[in-house]
């Protein structure tokens, strides 16, 4: 893999030089432009289909078949790929010919009406935006009921409690300790977190506004004072050295600080590499948090798991709660189903805590 930088991000394409490679470095682009987030999965995923193809000669999208794509999905399950990676395949080799397509290549015709084998599993249409079949093909080899199944994580701590919230800021650098605390006070994906801007004026009257969210719907969130006054301070030591260094700015709040890298915006691996390493430290520091595992999602959970008893606090009290239109905002979700990925994990319950006000006090 290489990378280049593409409207200011940097993106992970293939370096191949084969024909494959236009299309599918187009498609793995355009996929980053719109996540936001680590390459890296994306780019492992292309390299294996590519390898798959070449392995039975096909240099060229053109040849490939529903037939090619049902034996490369028949292959991701019996080398016992979960569904929701079978999935992920599929998505992105129907942004593969998607791409194909709009580079004026003419994908083979069973991809576009099928073939008989494709007839005879029943009725099947493109999804969404998806020019081919390709998708399609390949999702039909797990059930509907396995690709909605998720993936049972009992042991999993899926929030944090405010000792621990303290434990991990106090354990970051600053930059890092402002990434986290953003995530816990405002529900931001750490990729909505990372695409915010270094607005000052924002920031002084206590609040952020992300420039990304999964949905294409963003909205700006309240922080505390506290938060307030660590924001100010990075941006007034650890940034501004950053930007002195390189003797140019850059318009997101969070930069990289060293390295070949220094003042570009700061990557999802490289706020996750900093997680992992204050959960090392932790563990040797405290051996009564040996099973305390830091991830990048438990701060939006934790915003969530506070959010909710807040909700249902008012509600007892016959105050006026949020709708489930307002928390779909908050929570940058499309619908409420999204709340059944909530409660597969072990609740590490906190008490109910007032969420504006007060709970930015806490």
């Amino acid at each position: 893999m290489c990378q280049i930088i593409v409207n200011g991000k940097r993106c992970q394409i293939l370096k191949d030089t084969l024909d494959l490679s236009v299309p599918v470095n187009t498609a793995l682009v355009d996929l980053q432009l719109k996540r936001k987030d680590s390459a890296s999965s994306l780019c492992y995923y292309a390299r294996h289909f590519c390898g798959y193809l070449l392995g039975k000669g096909i240099t060229d999208l053109a040849d490939v078949t529903a037939a090619d794509l049902r034996f490369f999905a028949e292959e991701l399950v019996s080398a016992g790929k979960s569904a929701a990676v079978v999935n992920a395949y599929a998505s992105l080799i129907g942004e593969i010919f998607n791409a194909f397509i709009e580079l004026n290549g003419h994908p083979h015709s069973t991809l576009l009406k099928g073939d008989a084998a494709f007839a005879a599993g029943g009725r099947g249409t493109k999804r969404r935006n998806n020019f081919t079949l390709a998708a399609t093909i390949i999702r039909r080899k797990v059930s509907k009921k396995e690709r909605r199944q998720k993936t049972a994580m009992i042991t999993y701590t899926k929030w944090y409690t405010p000792e621990e919230v303290q434990l991990v800021a106090q354990t970051l650098s600053l930059r890092d300790r402002c990434i986290f605390l953003l995530s816990i006070e405002t529900g931001y994906r750490i990729s909505s977190v990372l695409s915010i801007f270094a607005t000052t004026e924002n920031i002084k009257n206590g609040f952020v506004e992300e420039t990304f969210s999964k949905t294409g719907t963003t909205h700006a969130a309240r922080i505390s004072p506290t938060l307030q006054r660590y924001l100010a301070e990075y941006m007034a030591t650890e940034r501004r050295r950053v930007v002195e260094k390189i003797d140019k700015d850059n318009e997101y709040l969070f930069l990289t600080s060293k390295g070949k890298n220094a003042g570009t915006p700061v990557s999802y691996n490289a706020f996750y590499i900093a997680l992992k390493s204050a959960e090392k430290k932790i563990h040797e520091a405290h051996p009564d948090k040996q099973d305390m595992v830091l991830h990048t999602h438990a701060g939006r959970s934790t915003f969530f798991n506070r959010l909710m008893h807040h909700n249902l606090e008012q509600k007892q009290a016959g105050k006026e709660c949020l709708s489930d239109s307002q928390i779909c905002h908050l929570m940058d979700w499309s619908s409420m189903d999204c709340l059944e990925a909530y409660y597969d994990f072990q609740e590490r319950a906190l008490p109910p805590t007032p969420l504006y006000e007060d709970f930015l006090q806490n």
